[in-house]
This record gives C-alpha cells, structure tokens and sequence, in this order.
C-alpha cells in the first residue's frame, strides 16, 4: 500500500484540500470575485466561504461586472 501512495503522490486528505481549493477558485471566477454570490452557488454562508478561502490560500479576484447567471 505504501507503493501506491508513493505513485499517487497525495493522500485522501491532500486530494480533498486540492479539489475544494480548485473548485471554490472556479466557482469564484464564474461569479466574477464576488464572494456573496459565490456562496450562494456553493450552497454554503459566505463566512464559511471566507473561512475556506483563508484556510485554502485562495486568492480572490477582483469583482468584475456582473456575475454570470
């Protein structure tokens, strides 16, 4: 087992980090930087959304005209 870990280069915990950081990060760029509505799409409140930024290193774009609906 410990081959195989070695061949996928990440853990669970590693591979989950990295999918929720990518996806807050698309999910942030389709609102165009706007947090509030970020959140609503993620189907969380926009201070977990914010905790999850901070916890995640995710940089946020700047708000950009409308959100895409």
């Amino acid at each position: 087992m410990a081959n195989l870990r070695a061949d996928l280069g990440m853990t669970l915990y590693e591979a989950e980090a990295e999918f929720r950081r990518s996806f807050i990060e698309m999910v942030l760029r389709a609102q165009g930087g706007n947090r509030c509505r970020a959140a609503q799409t993620l189907g969380i409140g926009r201070t977990y959304l914010q905790r999850l930024i901070r916890e995640h290193g995710i940089n946020v774009p700047p708000v950009t005209g409308r959100p895409k609906s």
